[in-house]
C-alpha cells in the first residue's frame, strides 16, 4: 500500500512526510537512516510521473502500478 499512498498523495506530498520525520530524528540525535532512504524513494516515483501515466486515478491494483512503474522507467532511460 506503501506505492499506492506515494501515487496518490497530490497536495500533501509523503516524501515530505519522511523528510520530516528524518529532520525530527536528526534533531533528538538518531541517524535517520530509514527515513532518508524512504524519502529518496518516494522522490524518485514521483518523479517518475507514474501519477500522471495513470492519469491521475487512484489504483490499489499493484500488476497496474508496477506495469506502469516500469513503463515509466522505461521512458526515463531511453530520454
Amino acid at each position: 500500500l506503501m506505492v499506492e499512498s506515494m501515487l496518490a498523495a497530490s497536495e500533501y506530498r509523503v516524501e515530505e512526510q519522511m523528510r520530516e520525520v528524518a529532520e525530527t530524528l536528526e534533531g533528538i540525535g538518531i541517524e535517520p537512516l530509514m527515513a532518508a532512504a524512504a524519502a529518496r524513494r518516494q522522490q524518485w516515483v514521483a518523479d517518475l510521473g507514474v501519477k500522471e501515466l495513470l492519469g491521475g486515478a487512484k489504483t490499489e491494483q499493484r500488476a497496474e502500478l508496477l506495469r506502469a512503474i516500469r513503463t515509466t522507467m522505461g521512458r526515463k532511460e531511453t530520454a
